[in-house]
């Protein structure tokens, strides 16, 4: 019975270990290859001259690769810092609303709820908005060091 058990999980491990192979066999073939997606930013960024030149001289894409993936998250960046600017700046303006109202309509009452939920609203909005800020910043950075890239890509394919 051990005997069986043993044999058994040796021909799992041996099916997975196929199973990865034949997966990693199937990703060195397209290594050479970018997605119709892939090729549209390349094109946007008006690299595909450049990728052409390349593949023909049957040079590896890494850079290329490289430059699609700064381009990748420079948008990932730049989304997640305008939702969180956006995020911020609603409670931040409603809590100064409700401030200054309260400013105006003062009563006796020195902890009303109103002043509780603007100056909430405000300081919440406040580390929302500078949360964003690096965000921004990276992307600004991804964008700088992708265009150094694609210039240089530029130079080098365009030579040939």
């Amino acid at each position: 019975m051990l005997v069986y058990i043993f044999q058994y999980s040796k021909s799992i491990a041996m099916k997975n270990l196929l199973i990865l192979f034949v997966c990693l066999c199937t990703t060195c073939i397209t290594a050479q290859e970018l997605s119709r997606l892939d090729l549209k930013r390349l094109e946007r960024l008006e690299m595909i001259y450049a990728f052409n030149s390349a593949t023909e001289s049957n040079h590896p894409i890494t850079d290329f690769r490289s430059i699609i993936k700064l381009d990748k998250g420079i948008g990932t960046r730049q989304i997640s810092g305008d939702m969180l600017r956006t995020i911020g700046l609603i409670p931040l303006v409603l809590g100064t609303i409700i401030v200054i109202a309260r400013d105006r309509n003062s009563s006796s009452d020195s902890h009303d709820w109103a002043e509780v939920v603007g100056y909430t609203g405000i300081s919440f909005g406040a580390v929302t908005y500078g949360a964003s800020i690096p965000l921004k910043l990276g992307a600004k950075k991804k964008r700088k060091k992708r265009d150094l890239l694609i210039k240089n890509m530029n130079d080098k394919y365009n030579q040939l």
